[in-house]
């Protein structure tokens, strides 16, 4: 579906300009070894707690307590896309650029 799939970017890509200070970066790649092809967005924003992790994929879940705009669903709904693709998302912190690294995987069959 590509439709879909342009959603996950857009979710993804839009998460990170909001998230990310003025001045901040932010990193799109798009990478395939190993058996795996992966979609990553990384930023210098304030990331994601380890513990919250699990929560803000969930419908509604909100970090922030409303100060940024949305409704709390882009993360589920990229976790939704990615797993209807067959992907994985995981969420980590970006080792080098210090805020939220979202990385969408695909296994590879040969």
């Amino acid at each position: 579906q590509a439709e879909w799939l342009r959603m996950l970017i857009r979710n993804l890509v839009d998460n990170a300009i909001r998230y990310t200070p003025t001045g901040g970066a932010l990193r799109v790649t798009v990478s395939c070894t190993a058996g795996q092809c992966r979609l990553c967005v990384s930023d210098s924003g304030p990331g994601i707690p380890a513990s919250e992790r699990d929560a803000v994929v969930r419908r509604f879940h909100r970090l922030d307590q409303g100060t940024q705009p949305g409704s709390g669903l882009g993360l589920a709904i990229v976790a939704r896309i990615a797993e209807l693709h067959g992907a994985d998302l995981e969420l980590a912190t970006a080792e080098d650029l210090r805020g939220l690294q979202a990385t969408v995987v695909w296994k590879v069959r040969n």
